[in-house]
């Protein structure tokens, strides 16, 4: 998959591990999403107001993601302050 950001961005991906789950979080440091709009960015074809003449896509990619999770009894969430990036985590029952 190719994925493009620019060149002074970056996504790190942190990994753990429960008895019974494993927690992943990929954190990055773009241009955040508003608080009123977090929960709004998992419906298909969404895209936050700050993000759409900044960035591509078509807003799907986290809508389909979460169903997907969700289909394997996980969760996926978003927590983010504009300006200041977003941490999404994903939480999947081993």
């Amino acid at each position: 998959m190719d994925v493009s950001f620019p060149s002074n961005h970056c996504v790190k991906i942190h990994i753990s591990f429960a008895p019974e789950a494993v927690n992943i979080a990929f954190v990055d440091d773009g241009i955040g999403i508003p608080v009123a709009e977090q929960e709004h960015v998992f419906r298909p074809f969404y895209r936050a107001s700050n993000a759409q003449n900044q960035t591509q896509g078509n807003g799907i990619g986290l809508a389909l993601s979460r169903r997907i999770i969700e289909l394997h009894d996980g969760t996926l969430s978003v927590y983010s302050r504009p300006g200041k990036g977003c941490t999404f985590r994903v939480h999947l029952p081993l």
